[in-house]
């Protein structure tokens, strides 16, 4: 298991830049032959734990590069404060997962009301102050 330790605010530029170059170490040095995913949606933009500012887009690039490995992984879809962004977000990340490309439409169901205001998979992100500075991440 890996806990990251980081300020709140983090950018998707560097949440994807932290993830990439953590799990591509930790697949070098350890060989992992399968990769358990727990993968929290409290980080997109929007949610009420507001500790970062993540895109559903970004959040599944991270899925996307863990994919290249072309080792099996299991998706542990994990929490969100925020309704509308959890079911959008693991729609979108199954299909990443299983490579399917997933219409950013959000079709009329009995739940639409709670996907608006913009009725779209993907997510508006907040405008924040960085905090998490390249000198801080490298500690």
């Amino acid at each position: 298991m890996m806990l990251v330790t980081r300020k709140e605010s983090t950018t998707p530029l560097i949440f994807h830049l932290m993830m990439v170059l953590m799990m591509r170490a930790t697949m070098e040095i350890f060989r992992l032959g399968v990769v358990v995913l727990q993968w929290g949606a409290d980080s997109l933009s929007g949610d009420r734990i507001r500790c970062s500012n993540l895109s559903i887009k970004g959040h599944a690039e991270c899925v996307k590069f863990m994919r290249s490995f072309y080792v099996p992984l299991l998706l542990l879809a994990g929490g969100c404060y925020t309704i509308q962004n959890v079911a959008c977000c693991w729609c979108y990340e199954i299909g990443v997962a299983l490579d399917v490309e997933v219409d950013d439409k959000m079709p009329q169901h009995e739940y639409y009301k709670y996907s608006g205001p913009d009725y779209t998979l993907q997510l508006l992100l907040l405008t924040w102050r960085i905090r998490n500075r390249a000198s801080y991440l490298r500690k």
